[in-house]
Protein backbone atom coordinates (compact mmCIF):
# COMPACT_ATOMS: atom_id res chain seq x y z
CA UNK A 1 0.00 0.00 0.00
CA UNK A 2 1.30 3.87 -0.39
CA UNK A 3 -0.11 6.79 0.74
CA UNK A 4 0.45 10.61 0.22
CA UNK A 5 0.92 12.84 2.67
CA UNK A 6 0.99 16.88 3.12
CA UNK A 7 2.13 19.79 5.86
CA UNK A 8 3.45 22.96 6.09
CA UNK A 9 6.22 24.11 4.34
CA UNK A 10 9.59 22.63 5.86
CA UNK A 11 11.55 25.87 4.93
CA UNK A 12 10.47 29.22 6.54
CA UNK A 13 11.47 31.60 3.46
CA UNK A 14 8.27 29.13 1.91
CA UNK A 15 5.11 31.08 1.94
CA UNK A 16 2.50 28.06 3.03
CA UNK A 17 -0.44 29.40 1.00
CA UNK A 18 2.16 28.76 -2.05
CA UNK A 19 4.11 25.62 -0.91
CA UNK A 20 3.62 22.35 0.94
CA UNK A 21 5.68 19.60 2.06
CA UNK A 22 5.02 16.23 0.62
CA UNK A 23 6.08 12.73 1.46
CA UNK A 24 4.75 9.41 0.14
CA UNK A 25 4.97 6.33 1.85
CA UNK A 26 4.36 2.88 1.09
CA UNK A 27 4.81 -0.26 2.84
CA UNK A 28 3.64 -3.72 3.27
CA UNK A 29 1.18 -5.68 5.10
CA UNK A 30 -0.45 -9.07 5.25
CA UNK A 31 -3.97 -8.22 4.41
CA UNK A 32 -5.46 -5.34 2.32
CA UNK A 33 -7.98 -3.81 5.05
CA UNK A 34 -8.49 -0.14 5.62
CA UNK A 35 -8.45 1.73 7.46
CA UNK A 36 -4.68 0.74 7.45
CA UNK A 37 -3.45 -2.09 9.29
CA UNK A 38 -2.96 -1.55 13.58
CA UNK A 39 0.66 -2.20 12.80
CA UNK A 40 1.66 0.56 10.39
CA UNK A 41 0.21 3.37 12.36
CA UNK A 42 3.21 3.60 15.09
CA UNK A 43 5.79 3.59 12.17
CA UNK A 44 4.08 6.73 10.55
CA UNK A 45 4.60 8.24 13.69
CA UNK A 46 7.89 7.82 14.03
CA UNK A 47 8.94 8.89 10.42
CA UNK A 48 11.51 11.88 10.89
CA UNK A 49 8.84 14.27 8.35
CA UNK A 50 11.79 17.07 8.37
CA UNK A 51 14.64 14.46 7.14
CA UNK A 52 12.10 12.60 4.47
CA UNK A 53 9.43 15.15 3.11
CA UNK A 54 10.10 17.89 0.77
CA UNK A 55 8.40 21.07 -0.28
CA UNK A 56 7.10 21.60 -3.29
CA UNK A 57 4.74 23.90 -4.78
CA UNK A 58 1.28 23.87 -5.06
Amino acid sequence: MDANFSSLPLDEDHEPVLYESVLVVGWFQADVSLPVGEDAMPRFRLLAWEDLAQDRER
